[in-house]
C-alpha cells in the first residue's frame, strides 16, 4: 500500500498494461498475464476489507481466475453485466496460462483476434474501478464475509 491507497498494487499492474498497450497497441504474452492478476489483487483487497484478515490463498484455488474467485466470494452478481461478461471471456482465454505455451498461447497469438488487447486493458480497468466502488457497499462486504474461508 502506497500513500494509504489500498488499491495501489493493482493500479500499478494496470499501469503496466496501459503503458504496453499504448506503446505498441498490443500486449505480449508475458504482459497479458498481468490482467487477471490485477483483477485478483482487487478481489483480495476487498476480502481483507470485508473480513479484516489476510486473503487465504490456498483456500481459493485455482489462482488467477477472477471470475471463479468472484463466484466463490459471492460477489459476481454485484458487478455490471458487461464486467461479468468480460470476466467470463477472460476466464475462457486463460490469460494467466498464455505465457506458458500450449492452447492458451496458440489462441492468444493467432492472427485475426481483433483488438483483444484493448478489451483486456479496458475490462481490467473497469473491474478495478467497480471493485473499488463496491468496497463501499455494505452488501458487497457482507457477501464476502459470508463466503469467508
Amino acid at each position: 500500500m502506497a500513500n494509504g491507497d489500498r488499491f495501489w498494487e493493482p493500479r500499478q499492474g494496470l499501469k503496466t498494461l496501459r503503458d504496453m498497450y499504448t506503446a505498441c497497441n498490443s500486449l505480449n504474452v508475458h504482459t497479458v498475464a498481468i490482467a487477471p492478476r490485477v483483477c485478483e489483487d482487487a478481489q483480495r483487497i476487498a476480502y481483507k476489507i470485508a473480513t479484516g484478515e489476510d486473503f487465504p490463498y490456498p483456500k481459493f484455488k485455482p489462482y488467477h481466475d477472477p471470475a471463479g474467485l468472484a463466484d466463490k466470494m459471492g460477489t459476481l452478481s454485484f458487478y455490471t453485466p458487461k464486467t461479468q461478461l468480460f470476466l467470463g471471456r477472460m476466464q475462457g482465454w486463460a490469460l494467466a496460462e498464455v505465457e506458458y505455451g500450449g492452447k492458451p498461447y496458440e489462441e492468444y497469438t493467432k492472427p485475426g483476434i481483433g483488438n483483444r488487447a484493448g478489451e483486456i486493458v479496458n475490462g481490467a480497468s473497469v473491474f478495478l474501478d467497480e471493485t473499488e466502488a463496491l468496497v463501499k457497499d455494505p452488501a458487497f462486504l457482507a457477501a464476502i464475509a459470508a463466503h469467508k474461508r
